[in-house]
């Protein structure tokens, strides 16, 4: 996986990036609400090569660093992940992130959360992600709130290292495709004008197209454009956009 925002390369995991990842596992603040020790050198190693033989099981998914766009070379400016759901469920990929101190505080995660939220709905054709902290942890629910995504449950922190915050559970969020659709403008503003020349004017491309694509007026009357990924996609292409 490869992917660029304004301020960050994402790419996959490698083996060589062993040492910066335990040196990112080694701070206080990144394990606060994660685990109540640091990790070792042989626990991250054997974390590190699980998540390799994980990300060779789906090429589209997985855990990758960021790295400045300016200077591959740089140190990581963070880990993340964007694996298959409960049961492998890859069409409801699970989005998580863990940023280096050093970079807190400067929408670096709400960035690079973005751009994989892009991709799990384009490249994977999600129909939802979801994503999970403890309660206590402001500030990831707060990235959480940026990327648009809802907060739809708890539940309770059950393993036995006793992190800070763990008595108040675990939240739950989730974004499903349509939500995420509302906030891309270009596709929202395509969406918007196919809806009023199959509606309005009853523009038989448009009705077409919507047909071709297995809507029927029926349903756009009743419910609105009931964006399928196959109809977005379609959208995307004639407006240029990168899908």
């Amino acid at each position: 996986m490869m992917l660029r925002t304004p301020r960050l390369l994402i790419r996959s995991l490698l083996a060589s990036d062993q040492q910066a990842l335990h040196d990112l596992n080694s701070h206080d603040e990144v394990q606060h609400f994660l685990r109540s020790a640091i990790p070792s050198e042989e626990e991250d190693a054997a974390s590190l090569h699980r998540q390799l033989a994980a990300n060779r099981l789906h090429h589209d998914l997985g855990h990758v660093v960021a790295v400045p766009a300016e200077d591959p070379s740089a140190p990581l400016v963070g880990w993340f992940h964007l694996r298959p759901g409960p049961d492998g469920d890859i069409f409801n990929p699970e989005l998580g992130w863990r940023l280096h101190p050093s970079v807190w505080g400067q929408g670096l995660a709400t960035e690079a959360c973005r751009a994989l939220l892009e991709h799990a709905f384009t490249t994977v054709q999600a129909s939802s992600v979801t994503a999970e902290t403890l309660a206590a942890n402001l500030a990831s629910r707060r990235v959480m709130a940026h990327l648009g995504m809802a907060e739809t449950g708890m539940r309770d922190w059950t393993s036995p290292d006793p992190v800070p915050g763990r008595e108040q559970g675990v939240v739950q969020a989730r974004i499903g495709l349509r939500t995420w659709l509302d906030t891309h403008e270009d596709v929202r503003s395509a969406l918007h004008e196919l809806q009023a020349r199959a509606l309005k004017e009853r523009d038989k491309s448009a009705l077409e197209t919507l047909r071709t694509l297995g809507m029927d007026l029926a349903r756009i009357e009743t419910d609105g454009v009931r964006a399928s990924q196959d109809l977005v996609a379609e959208l995307a292409r004639a407006r240029g956009i990168r899908w």
